[in-house]
């Protein structure tokens, strides 16, 4: 897992909404298991994924500039 300081503009919308219909519908079953999320970097053309439990994902959603990226994304 990797965080940024970059602006909240530099992810895809459209993972970041995938990634949190994810949360919100494993959340209640895998609380501290880890859940496949999709890298949010802003290539169309990347599915990496990135492997956080329920917790971890939350506590990121936190920070105003937290972005999800695979390593080196």
């Amino acid at each position: 897992m990797t965080t940024t300081a970059e602006p909240v503009v530099r992810y895809s919308p459209h993972k970041r909404r995938v990634n949190d219909l994810i949360h919100e519908s494993l959340h209640p079953h895998l609380e501290s298991e880890p859940i496949a999320f999709f890298c949010e970097c802003p290539a169309s053309r990347c599915f990496e994924t990135v492997w956080l439990s329920a917790a971890e994902y939350e506590s990121g959603r936190l920070g105003a500039h937290w972005t999800l990226r695979a390593r080196g994304h």
